[in-house]
């Protein structure tokens, strides 16, 4: 439950987000006080929007999804399938 309460509070509150997806954990328990670069070229990334650095794929907006589930499954944990369906456009299309 502590972790859950955790995860809730990092994804419900937007730059504490924006600190995990950049830095993850260990950022997060550093109060996002690190750069967030892995390399010196990361900051052209900054300034000139992939100029240096790592090349991350720009991700999307997240998708939400309501699954319901009883306190037993919280407590002793479950597992469960959910299909999702993605379009996207063909090379030729684009």
């Amino acid at each position: 439950f502590k972790q859950i309460s955790q995860a809730y509070e990092v994804l419900s509150n937007p730059e504490k987000k924006r600190i995990y997806d950049t830095g993850g954990e260990q950022a997060l328990k550093e109060g996002g006080m690190n750069s967030g670069f892995s390399s010196p070229m990361d900051i052209f990334d900054v300034f000139f929007g992939g100029g240096g650095g790592s090349r991350r794929r720009a991700r999307g907006e997240n998708v939400v999804h309501r699954l319901s589930v009883s306190l037993e499954e919280l407590y002793k944990g479950t597992t469960r399938k959910l299909a999702l369906q993605k379009n996207v456009i063909c090379d030729k299309c684009e």
